[in-house]
């Protein structure tokens, strides 16, 4: 958002909405959305993965044990 203010010139001090600088720069989507689309593109792609394919086994993995204690 910070990008997007500056290109728009719109300050924080000014209180103009994120939605609203949005819609100035003409930009359709936040940042989180765009991440959250990526991440299940992400989800799909392994998804269709063989098993046998190691990114596919690494995202299956059970891991055992438990966590010890951090200090």
């Amino acid at each position: 958002m910070d990008y997007l203010r500056g290109m728009c010139g719109v300050k924080r001090i000014d209180r103009v909405r994120n939605d609203e600088v949005r819609r100035k720069c003409g930009v359709s989507r936040s940042v989180i959305t765009e991440l959250d689309r990526a991440q299940l593109r992400w989800y799909g792609h392994i998804e269709r993965m063989p098993g046998t394919r190691y990114t596919k086994q690494i995202y299956q993995v059970l891991v055992r044990g438990h966590a010890g204690r951090t200090e």
